[in-house]
């Protein structure tokens, strides 16, 4: 009887221990990916004839973005820059209001009073080159990463329009 017990407490714990780590995610984009596993995912999109707009939100406990080869610190020029990102991205998320999925307006929730110098911001264009280096414009197709310290939740904007 007590080997039973034992071998019923043995099972429950291996099987909370994979359900525990089958709650985190490991992205395959490089730049998210570089932050570890997220412990929660959320990400929305709208797509057709080859544009598509997403929006994620990932939650990163004890992330180190500073570690990151991606992330760099924000600075008043750079929340600037994030800024009219944001602009141009809420903008797009406008035009899916009238969709008949519309589920990125009704998810879409970004406060950018949470930005400030303690966070970390990486934008690129659709190839994963830095804006200006490749072979986009500004706002035609962009990833932005805002990585948000004191919640320790990633904002990923994407927008290929």
């Amino acid at each position: 009887m007590r080997t039973r017990k034992i071998a019923y407490i043995i099972s429950a714990m291996c099987l909370l221990v994979l359900s525990l780590s089958a709650c985190t995610f490991k992205s395959k984009d490089p730049v998210i990916a570089s932050l570890g596993r997220a412990m929660s995912v959320q990400r929305y999109s709208v797509s057709g004839f080859g544009d598509s707009t997403d929006y994620g939100i990932y939650t990163f406990p004890g992330a180190k973005p500073g570690d990151s080869e991606y992330f760099k610190p924000v600075t008043a020029e750079s929340k600037n820059e994030l800024l009219g990102y944001i602009d141009n991205f809420e903008n797009w998320v406008n035009v899916t209001r009238e969709d008949d999925d519309n589920t990125l307006f009704e998810n879409y929730h970004f406060s950018r009073a949470d930005i400030d110098e303690n966070d970390y911001l990486y934008i690129s264009d659709r190839d994963g080159e830095a804006i200006g280096e490749g072979v986009y414009s500004k706002y035609d197709s962009y990833n932005v990463y805002f990585f948000d310290s004191q919640t320790t939740t990633l904002y990923y904007f994407h927008n290929n329009i």
